[in-house]
């Protein structure tokens, strides 16, 4: 008796997913790491590492991207809040 047909154990085929369960699954996993992506800016930074571009790069200019909108949206906030304040303020 060989033993390796001992040690091996018999493996069921691998189901294969599709491309869009696949995304899915992707998808999720952003939201569990709160990657704070949407569905289309996910797909889009996927189409870009399937066509080469540089994940490091990629994530840098992702984070960038969403460091100003963020302080863009915090700037606006206040601008609201002045012009609220000073239609109290009549």
């Amino acid at each position: 008796m060989n033993i390796n047909s001992k040690l091996s154990t018999p493996t069921k085929p691998v189901q294969r997913l599709s491309k869009e369960e696949e995304f899915d699954v992707l998808y999720k996993i952003s939201l569990l790491l709160d990657a704070g992506l949407s569905k289309e800016a996910l797909q889009t930074c996927v189409k870009l590492l399937e066509n080469g571009i540089n994940p490091e790069a990629l994530a840098v200019a992702v984070r960038r991207l969403q460091d100003t909108s963020t302080s863009l949206q915090v700037g606006h906030n206040k601008e609201i809040q002045t012009e609220l304040k000073s239609i109290n303020d009549l």
